[in-house]
Order: C-alpha cells, then structure tokens, then sequence
C-alpha cells in the first residue's frame, strides 16, 4: 500500500498573485506579436470567444 503525499493549497493571498504573474507572462507574449488589425489576431480573437 503506497503513501500519498497530501498537495499544499494555495493561499488566496498565492493564488491572487499566481494570476497576476500569468497574466503579465501572457500579455509580454501576445502584445508585441499581434497587431489587432492581422488576421492571426481576429482569428485567435474568434477562437476565444468559443469557449
């Protein structure tokens, strides 16, 4: 019979913080790429909006 290890939760005080840094890496990643007028940008727009 193996142990299992019990997972730490996360503050919500950590959790505000994990999505503000994901937030800010997704926005250093998609804002200097995408120019809202190209196509890619209205496509991956449309693709949001899906789900």
């Amino acid at each position: 019979m193996a142990r299992t290890k019990l997972h730490k939760q996360l503050s919500q005080a950590e959790i505000d913080r994990f999505l503000v840094e994901a937030d800010r890496l997704h926005k250093s990643i998609v804002q200097p790429l995408l120019s809202p007028s190209s196509e890619h940008y209205r496509a991956l727009q449309r693709t949001h909006e899906r789900c």
